[in-house]
């Protein structure tokens, strides 16, 4: 019963999500021009979901856009890799690697000059402490399939809705 409440908030939050994106795509139609932070809150949202996917999604379409990501996006992005952990949908350790590997690449790029003009963006105390928590959920969930572990370091206070 405990797994079918988990399964019924994960079903609300998705519904939620769809919803988020349907004002979305209404404010696109209106003509309203989506800015850094109207992105960053979408791809909160798909943090907050567990839905790595759509928060990469939302990344490509703000590029698009021609509207570059900043620190906030970054950290949240890889915010999203350490919840979409948590959510329990990686039954292999490929799909926990993969998910670790696309928060370093996330950590890479963001500390990228791309060009004469610097578009470095240094990682914050947050971004690291996300990261950490990627490896970290990555950790526990191998440690699940193999033996049992030991005592979690209190990541449940800091894993709050904020970036």
């Amino acid at each position: 019963s405990s797994s079918s409440s988990s399964q019924r908030k994960q079903q609300m939050r998705h519904d939620q999500l769809f919803r988020l994106y349907l004002v979305f795509q209404e404010m696109k139609a209106a003509g309203v021009q989506a800015d850094t932070a109207v992105y960053n809150t979408l791809i909160n949202a798909c943090a907050g979901s567990g839905d790595l996917d759509k928060a990469l999604e939302s990344l490509s379409s703000m590029r698009a856009e021609g509207l570059e990501p900043d620190g906030i996006t970054y950290t949240l992005l890889i915010k999203a890799c350490m919840l979409s952990l948590n959510n329990d949908h990686h039954d292999s350790h490929n799909a926990i690697s993969n998910t670790v590997c696309v928060a370093e690449e996330l950590f890479s790029a963001m500390q990228q000059r791309t060009n004469h003009f610097s578009t470095y963006i240094a990682p914050n105390e947050l971004t690291y402490q996300r990261l950490i928590q990627t490896h970290w959920a990555a950790l526990s969930l191998l440690q699940e399939e193999g033996e049992p572990s030991s005592s979690s370091p209190s990541s449940s206070s800091s894993s709050s809705s904020s970036s």
